[in-house]
């Protein structure tokens, strides 16, 4: 988020501290609902708490998901190439107290959840995912990005 946004809704020349927490809370609503409509209006489903039950929300399908603990960063970006929702269900696993959110987006097929994968990756820089998505072994597909 830009900076310029907190001059405007917090610059005055007599700023108390009760004004400034006001001014920092604002941005965060802001910044939050930010990455909501981000991800909402590119066909992702979501935000969904961790706690909800994954299999009334999410089929078993190819596609993409976005995993965050305070909607305001992306922390992790996964895929499945057949079954979205067990790598949902296998990252809460994994990490029961780090995330508490996720979006997810079906593809039609396993290489358009790989390209998309790809194209979130390489835009968000999640935090977690440290290596580039791996392509299926049996594919000589190419990211979109690094060509």
């Amino acid at each position: 988020m830009d900076l310029s946004l907190s001059k405007i809704i917090c610059h005055k020349p007599k700023t108390n501290r009760y004004q400034i927490v006001r001014c920092i809370f604002i941005l965060d609503l802001l910044k939050g609902s930010l990455i909501d409509m981000m991800f909402s209006g590119r066909g992702f489903y979501g935000p969904f708490l961790r706690d909800s039950s994954i299999g009334s929300n999410v089929e078993s399908r190819p596609g993409v998901y976005i995993i965050t603990n305070n909607l305001r960063n992306v922390h992790y970006i996964g895929r499945s190439d057949n079954d979205v929702a067990y790598r949902i269900r296998e990252a809460f696993r994994r990490h029961p107290r780090k995330y508490t959110k996720y979006y997810f987006r079906y593809e039609t097929s396993p290489r358009n959840a790989y390209l998309t994968e790809c194209r979130l990756w390489h835009r968000y820089q999640p935090d977690d995912n440290i290596l580039h998505p791996d392509k299926p072994d049996y594919t000589n597909w190419k990211c979109p990005i690094c060509k």
